[in-house]
């Protein structure tokens, strides 16, 4: 009888051994995400964060890391400088070896952190031009902001020569003249510094950029500034609600859509090719453009599109054809990848933020499951392709009218040191 109960009292503490051994073998991965839930950006940010979400859920019951817990931390940001700093210690201080953000304010904040603290960031904040080209690098180091696509400044000064092919195409003689028009922020004024000088290279006439408060609700005066300088070419880099805006005022303003001299094209950015626009702007958006890089939600043929579908009926029961949540998806797809490609070379008890950095700078040709092109970064490149796409609004949606992606220019600031590939602006 003895005899049993010891025996027993053996295996009972071999399994409870055991389980305790699993139990310590699985190691727990902290990344922190700055979600901007509420302010100027809250749309874009909630469809971007559900996403995010509902992949790294799908993604850790069906393509499980074994021996990895991940555990997602965040704040609602709300787009404000005052909110990234106490969110960042909060974050850093919980072990997060990796943070999302969702905007160029926070990058503006952020960046120099992130680089002295050696932890890496997935961003879209395209317009924090530093984050892809922080000065002194030679003592400082490279970027530790790793960008879902080119600056806003590659993206815009592609737009506007696609647009500028087209005038030549049709005959037009003389500069078309090009204005920027945004709210006050890194975000909208992100591309104006490079690209001013660029496309003034380039044959434009550039006119002075028509900045206006973020809370502003009506943008006539704006928009009369830029007919009455007779621009041929708008560029907005702003949300839906601020490029439905200005679409209707520049109507109401009396512009006239088209390539020639007294018609004009707006171009908006990566925010701007979506339903809401349309719905928000009414006939007004009809024959606008915008860039961007992602496929459009028609692609059932693209496997991310496909399982993005499947992600919002299960969640939403309908489908939203919205490029944020690509972009959300981009993010989990990027992590999963990169904490896989860290356990094979370096083992699943070394995913840390010097080790992610490592891999994500050796990172080529990573599938990004047709959603929008592959990324590749560089150990001082932090731009993960370099194509865009052109959309156009048509008959109430948007359709894309570059078949294929178009080359972006590689604008540099004339303050880069580490010799990257792309255009040097003097």
């Amino acid at each position: 009888m003895v005899k049993g109960i010891l025996a027993a009292a053996m295996i009972m503490a071999m399994l409870g051994t055991g389980t305790t051994n699993a139990l310590a073998q699985e190691t727990e991965v902290v990344i922190g995400t700055h979600r901007d839930f509420t302010g100027p950006i809250a749309g874009p940010a909630l469809r971007i964060w559900r996403a995010f979400d509902w992949h790294t859920e799908w993604l850790q019951k069906n393509d499980p890391i074994p021996g990895v817990k991940l555990k997602v931390i965040w704040e609602d940001t709300a787009y404000s400088a005052e909110r990234y700093l106490p969110a960042y210690k909060r974050f850093k201080d919980a072990g997060a070896v990796l943070m999302i953000n969702t905007s160029s304010t926070a990058n503006s904040v952020l960046g120099e952190l992130h680089r002295s603290d050696k932890i890496p960031c997935i961003t879209p904040g395209c317009g924090y031009i530093y984050g892809f080209f922080p000065k002194d690098i030679k003592e400082k180091g490279p970027s530790y902001l790793f960008y879902d696509r080119p600056p806003y400044s590659d993206g815009f000064a592609g737009g506007a020569m696609y647009f500028l092919n087209q005038w030549k195409k049709a005959g037009h003689k003389g500069k078309p003249k090009a204005a920027f028009t945004g709210w006050d922020s890194p975000y909208p004024r992100g591309p104006i510094e490079l690209d001013t000088p660029y496309l003034t290279e380039q044959g434009f006439e550039m006119l002075p950029p028509e900045i206006y408060a973020v809370t502003s609700t009506d943008l006539r005066s704006q928009a009369m500034s830029m007919k009455r300088a007779e621009a041929n070419l708008i560029m907005s880099n702003v949300t839906e609600k601020f490029f439905a805006m200005l679409c209707k005022d520049a109507k109401r303003a009396g512009v006239k859509y088209g390539i020639g001299p007294d018609k004009t094209i707006i171009l908006g950015g990566s925010e701007a090719p979506n339903m809401d626009v349309i719905k928000m702007a009414g006939g007004a958006a009809e024959g606008v453009w915008a860039v961007d890089s992602f496929s459009d939600f028609d692609r059932d043929d693209l496997k991310g599109i496909k399982l993005m579908k499947e992600l919002q009926m299960e969640h939403m029961k309908k489908i939203e054809p919205h490029a944020n949540y690509l972009m959300g998806m981009q993010y989990s797809t990027l992590i999963w990848g990169i904490f896989k490609k860290v356990i094979e070379k370096y083992g699943k008890g070394n995913i840390t933020s010097a080790n992610i950095y490592t891999v994500l700078t050796e990172l080529k040709n990573f599938d990004m499951m047709g959603i929008a092109p592959n990324f590749s970064y560089g150990p001082y490149e932090r731009r993960p392709f370099k194509r865009y796409l052109v959309h156009q609004a048509k008959k109430g949606k948007w359709v894309t009218v570059t078949p294929n992606y178009i080359e972006l220019p590689q604008l540099l600031p004339k303050w880069e040191e580490a010799g990257l590939p792309g255009i040097k602006v003097q």
